[in-house]
């Protein structure tokens, strides 16, 4: 009476999202976000080096603004802004706003807050640029 129970295990191989875009392009949103967490780290390491006095600072500038640390730079740009379009897109998905009881078309919300986005990053540029 006693039957030999067998389960079916499945491994799937490490690459196996790679098959479908939308698992690929989920892929890269989670690792876009760690590439913003390497640059938080990098800014609390510029802080972190100011407090140390002009030499380390001038230091640690002197490894940002080197050939490896401007394309790593750069690099972290791409995917911060990939993770901030995304981002901005996923937000008019799970909460899609309404107006007179109405859905608010999805591109005109992506778009609205992407122009938003735009419009507040020129003013901190100006004031950065212009007071520092």
């Amino acid at each position: 009476m006693d039957k030999e129970v067998r389960s079916y295990e499945y491994k799937p191989s490490k690459t196996w999202w790679l098959g479908n875009r939308r698992y690929a392009l989920y892929m890269v949103r989670e690792l876009s976000g760690f590439a913003v967490a390497v640059y938080g780290f990098i800014f609390l390491a510029q802080l972190f080096t100011l407090s140390q006095g002009p030499l380390a600072y001038d230091a640690l500038l002197g490894v940002l603004l080197s050939p490896a640390g401007i394309l790593l730079s750069t690099i972290l740009l791409v995917f911060a802004i990939f993770h901030s379009l995304t981002w901005f897109d996923l937000t008019a998905k799970v909460q899609p706003p309404s107006m007179k009881g109405k859905p608010v078309p999805r591109k005109i919300v992506v778009t609205g807050t992407i122009i938003i986005w735009l419009f507040i990053s020129y003013f901190v540029a100006v004031f950065i640029f212009r007071v520092g």
